[in-house]
């Protein structure tokens, strides 16, 4: 899939967890809720950033990083994902 700058997408935070290598930026935290288990994605500030499966803005495509905005919140929280990470992350509905 090609990617562009203001393209709405899914983020697959459990798709991020099964990765062999952490996180380049921020920080993944299972969570649960009615016994199911799923994943939160923190950014480097320690804002919820994203939950797993969560629509989001691509903001900005640079060399080495992909950052997103989401706005589903009260504000715009971002968080930046390496490409590989965007490739393996990404989804759409």
């Amino acid at each position: 899939m090609k990617l562009t700058e203001g393209m709405k997408v899914c983020i697959s935070v459990k798709a991020l967890q099964n990765m062999e290598n952490d996180l380049l930026y921020g920080l993944i935290v299972p969570d649960y809720y009615n016994n199911t288990n799923y994943y939160d994605l923190y950014n480097e500030g320690g804002e919820l950033a994203c939950m797993d499966g969560e629509e989001v803005l691509i903001d900005q495509i640079g060399k080495t990083l992909v950052t997103f905005r989401n706005d589903n919140g009260d504000g715009n929280i971002y968080f930046s994902l390496t490409h590989k990470e965007a490739g393996l992350a990404i989804f759409q509905n």
